[in-house]
């Protein structure tokens, strides 16, 4: 027995698909409606008459028929590339610590890292309005945040770290390791503390548990290094290669921030003129956008 479907976009046109069969997949589906509607498989967002959304991304090879699409089901196609368009401004504000920012962003930035979840990156803009130190005030910059997209509130949830400015025109240029996942600021870490050698020795690794708060004395950092060492099967001349380096830092339980903050303390390039280090900079930020059509 063959299948109808009906397609509806949101701008209101409409197409009838036929000749599906039951056991065809949803990608077969998928395929369909982007040759007849025109809209780009990886950005179809397939929604129920009901409201239940088809994630054909997570799960493409599932079957019509084990999804509830029978003859004459009518679904709505989204297309995701871009929900919006155009330039927005929205705010930040943190009343307790006396913190304010004005946040614009373009969506021509915009860029999914999973549709199905409704997960982005986009680069905004913020200006300083308020803040506990008055020469702060007006001081802007430019940055890539990570968020999410409620589709029925058209509201942009976004989060990620920041660099604070540190002038009016802008900030020291961000690290180059501050936006990666954490897999590539172990590796950061590894680098920073392998002057040179293939492993981490005794003071490269004393420069990393410093950056953690570490206040013994030589001989205390000595006993701490041949325990780890022994910990983790190293040789105590050669030092730590990655893989045991990646270990002592997951036993750790460190956060992706504490990460980031320890690689701040660390690399040599992120000081100020004034000797400030670049983690003192580093801020967790959250914003809500309104989009509007």
């Amino acid at each position: 027995m063959t299948l109808t479907v009906e397609v509806c976009c949101v701008d209101g046109a409409r197409d009838i698909i036929s000749g599906l069969r039951g056991d065809d997949s949803l990608h077969t589906l998928a395929d369909k409606i982007a040759c007849r509607c025109g809209v780009p498989e990886a950005e179809q967002r397939l929604v129920l008459s009901d409201g239940s959304p088809l994630d054909h991304l997570s799960d493409p090879r599932s079957s019509l028929a084990s999804l509830g699409i029978s003859d004459g089901t009518v679904l709505t196609v989204v297309r995701v590339g871009v929900p919006q368009s155009g330039v927005y401004t929205g705010s930040a504000a943190y009343e307790a610590s006396g913190y304010a920012y004005e946040v614009t962003l373009d969506c021509s930035s915009w860029r999914w890292t999973s549709i199905a979840h409704s997960e982005l990156e986009i680069e905004i803009a913020y200006k300083v309005l308020r803040h506990p130190t008055a020469s702060n005030i007006n001081r802007q910059a430019i940055e890539v945040m990570q968020g999410s997209y409620d589709w029925d509130a058209a509201t942009l949830h976004l989060h990620g770290l920041f660099m604070k400015p540190v002038s009016v025109e802008g900030h020291k240029e961000r690290p180059s390791w501050l936006s990666l996942p954490r897999p590539g600021l172990v590796q950061a870490g590894f680098e920073l503390c392998r002057n040179g050698r293939s492993t981490v020795d005794q003071e490269g690794l004393h420069l990393w548990v410093n950056g953690l708060g570490f206040d013994g004395n030589d001989e205390d950092w000595e006993i701490e290094y041949i325990g780890i060492c022994g910990q983790f099967d190293a040789d105590e001349t050669e030092g730590l290669t990655f893989d045991q380096f990646q270990g002592f830092i997951e036993l750790q339980e460190l956060t992706d921030l504490d990460l980031r903050e320890v690689l701040g303390s660390l690399d040599g390039s992120c000081k100020l003129a004034d000797g400030t280090n670049v983690s003192d900079y580093i801020g967790h930020f959250r914003c809500t956008v309104q989009l509007s059509s």
